[in-house]
């Protein structure tokens, strides 16, 4: 799988394509999330995954429930170095976990500097 999608780049070689990708969905399956966006996306689109793990374990790196903070953190490093057997961004499964872990971290901080507020305005 992985040399026909490098075949398929350098087929269609160019500044464009490297940039670009070769489109959304001109490789349906990849098992390797970097490749597949490098592949369907380019290099912009390699960029982006590996901002969104970077936004994602940022959000949890601020989460004040340790054990929460670590869960997350632990999920989104792991799902990065998953990416490079299977397809942890672009498949399924991961993706609603981590945006379902990412959205309990965000309302807890929300709920607890809501708390801090009242508490202070008291």
């Amino acid at each position: 799988m992985w040399d026909d999608a490098i075949a398929q780049i350098n087929n269609q070689s160019g500044f464009t394509t490297l940039l670009f990708g070769l489109g959304p969905g001109a490789i349906k399956v990849l098992d390797n999330d970097y490749l597949y966006s490098v592949a369907n996306y380019g290099f912009l689109g390699l960029v982006t995954n590996i901002i969104i793990y970077i936004v994602l374990f940022y959000q949890f790196k601020k989460e004040s429930s340790l054990n929460f903070s670590l869960l997350g953190k632990l999920y989104i490093v792991f799902s990065f170095i998953l990416g490079l057997q299977f397809e942890t961004l672009n498949g399924w499964n991961f993706p609603i976990l981590i945006m379902f872990y990412a959205g309990i971290a965000i309302a807890l901080r929300k709920n607890h500097t809501s708390t801090s507020t009242r508490l202070y305005q008291n």
